[in-house]
């Protein structure tokens, strides 16, 4: 498979389930969140030290931000960064505990659309 056609069969994937979604097909989980980025945006917020963060927030539940630090073995400083980058566009939250900050998935499900319409309309393929 081609990549072209590869980014098409995705790019219809994603318009598939936001057609559904305005037509009241399906109703998507409240834990999904849509970003309409700058190519210069999305590179700048998910990198794969960000996305390595966000599996392990969602798979270990670390109980402290030292802890999600131990377990991707980075120093916590970076992490603590990355964390407030997550925090800032609304994908993961912080809960204050004994142990300190627990980092929290606020969101399970990422719609990156692929391209920059001007109009909704104009993101029919």
């Amino acid at each position: 498979m081609s990549k072209q056609s590869d980014i098409k069969r995705k790019f219809s994937a994603v318009k598939q389930i936001l057609d559904a979604e305005i037509e009241g097909e399906v109703d998507l989980p409240k834990r999904t969140i849509l970003f309409a980025l700058t190519d210069k945006e999305l590179s700048a917020l998910i990198t794969k030290r960000r996305l390595e963060l966000i599996r392990v927030i969602g798979k270990k539940k670390p109980r402290s931000i030292q802890q999600r630090a131990d377990f991707v073995d980075r120093k916590l400083p970076a992490v603590d960064r990355d964390i407030k980058i997550l925090v800032k566009n609304d994908i993961v939250k912080t809960k204050r505990t004994s142990k300190g900050m627990q980092p929290i998935m606020n969101k399970d499900i990422l719609v990156i659309p692929l391209t920059e319409p001007k109009r909704i309309e104009e993101i029919a393929v």
